[in-house]
C-alpha cells in the first residue's frame, strides 16, 4: 500500500461492497456525500381521534425510508400517514422521526391538543324568569325537580333560590346518556351559612326512575368545605358511598367562586371520583373516591345538580349561583 492514512474510522461490523465503493467515491471526490432528511407534518383531530401525514418531509438527494412516530401518551406508530386515538383530553407531545434511504435521519416535534367529546355545556348567557334553567347551550332542555319555581337564570349565571330552612331544587340535563362522564362546573352563594350548611350536589350519572350518583359538597357555617359521595334514590333518600371529607386548607365566602369536578366511570363497579377548589387557584388531584355496584345504576345516564338548605338554617332567603356547567365523555 503506497500513500498515508488520514482521519481512519472503525466499524462495528464489515462494509458492504457499496458501502465502500461510496466511502472511496467521496473521499476521490467522484460522490456527494449524503444529505440528511427533513422531517415535516400536520396534524388533525376530531375530539379524541387524530390523524397524521408526515408525507410533506423530505430526502433532496433520495427518498424517505421510513417514519416512526411517538403520540406523545406512550404509544407509538409507523408509516406516513398514521391514525391515533387517544385516551384523555390535553396537550401531547408529537415526535416524528424521519430515516432516508441512506439511513441519515432527522425529527421533527409538535405539540397536538386533542379535546374529548362534549357531552353538554351551559353558560347560562340567557335570561329565564322563573321554573327552570330553559336549554342548555350543548345538552338539550334543563328538566327541574324539587321546587321548579326557585331556578331562573340571569347575569350569565344560572340561580337556585332557598325561601326557608329545608329548601331544595334542581335540574337534569336528561337528554345526555353517557356511563363515562366527567362534569365540572362553578358555584357560589350570596351569604354565610349557619346551622348545618348548605349542601350542594352534582350528579354525574342520572338514570331515570331509579336515581343518581352525586358528588355532594357542603358549606359549613364555619366557612370550611366538605365532600361526600352518594347514591341518591328516584325519591332523593340518600346513600353514603364515601363518608364525608374535609377539604383541607379551602375556605369559602359570599360570592367566591368554587369549583367541583365529579368523574363517574365504568360499571359493575362504578369508580367515583370528585375534587372541590376555588376558581383561579391551581386544579388539585382527587379528593375524594369511592365505589358502587347497585343495580340499575350501572348503565348509562343524564348529568345534573341538586341543592338543600339545613333545616336549621336561620339567615334565609339564600341563593346559590351556577355557571360554566360542563360535562365531557372520558375513554377509558
Amino acid at each position: 500500500m503506497n500513500g498515508t492514512i488520514d482521519e481512519p474510522a472503525v466499524y462495528g461490523r464489515a462494509l458492504t461492497a457499496a458501502q465502500v465503493e461510496r466511502h472511496h467515491g467521496v473521499g476521490a471526490g467522484t460522490v456527494t456525500p449524503n444529505k440528511p432528511p427533513t422531517a415535516a407534518f400536520s396534524s388533525s383531530c376530531d375530539q379524541l381521534a387524530c390523524t397524521f401525514d408526515g408525507s410533506g418531509s423530505a430526502d433532496s438527494d433520495g427518498t424517505v425510508a421510513s417514519y416512526d412516530w411517538d403520540f406523545g401518551d406512550g404509544k407509538a406508530g409507523t408509516g406516513a400517514k398514521p391514525a391515533h386515538t387517544y385516551s384523555a383530553a390535553g396537550d401531547h407531545t408529537v415526535r416524528l422521526k424521519v430515516t432516508d434511504d441512506d439511513g441519515a435521519t432527522d425529527e421533527i416535534v409538535h405539540t397536538v391538543t386533542v379535546r374529548s367529546t362534549t357531552l353538554a355545556a351551559d353558560a347560562f348567557e340567557r335570561t329565564v324568569a322563573s321554573g327552570g334553567f330553559g336549554t342548555a347551550d350543548t345538552g338539550g332542555a334543563w328538566t327541574a325537580v324539587g321546587t321548579p319555581s326557585a331556578l331562573s337564570v340571569s347575569d350569565g349565571v344560572g340561580k337556585i333560590a332557598h325561601a326557608a330552612p329545608q329548601a331544595g331544587a334542581g335540574a337534569y340535563l336528561t337528554g345526555v346518556s353517557s356511563k363515562d362522564t366527567d362534569v365540572g362546573l362553578a358555584f357560589s352563594v350570596d351569604k354565610d351559612l349557619t346551622g348545618n350548611g348548605l349542601y350542594f350536589g352534582v350528579a354525574g350519572r342520572r338514570i331515570g326512575g331509579v336515581g343518581d350518583y352525586r358528588a355532594r359538597v357542603r358549606l359549613r357555617p364555619s366557612g370550611g368545605v366538605s365532600l361526600m359521595l352518594t347514591r341518591n334514590s328516584s325519591t332523593n333518600a340518600e346513600t353514603v358511598v364515601t363518608a364525608e371529607q374535609a377539604v383541607s386548607g379551602l375556605t369559602y365566602a359570599p360570592g367566591q367562586k368554587l369549583r367541583v369536578r365529579f368523574q363517574v366511570t365504568g360499571g359493575s363497579p362504578t369508580t367515583l371520583k370528585a375534587k372541590v377548589w376555588a376558581d383561579g387557584t391551581t386544579e388539585p388531584g382527587w379528593q375524594i373516591n369511592g365505589s358502587d355496584s347497585t343495580d340499575g345504576f350501572q348503565v348509562a345516564g343524564g348529568v345534573g345538580l341538586r341543592t338543600y338548605l339545613a333545616g336549621n338554617a336561620t339567615n334565609t332567603p339564600i341563593s346559590l349561583s351556577v355557571d360554566n356547567f360542563s360535562a365531557i365523555e372520558v375513554i377509558e
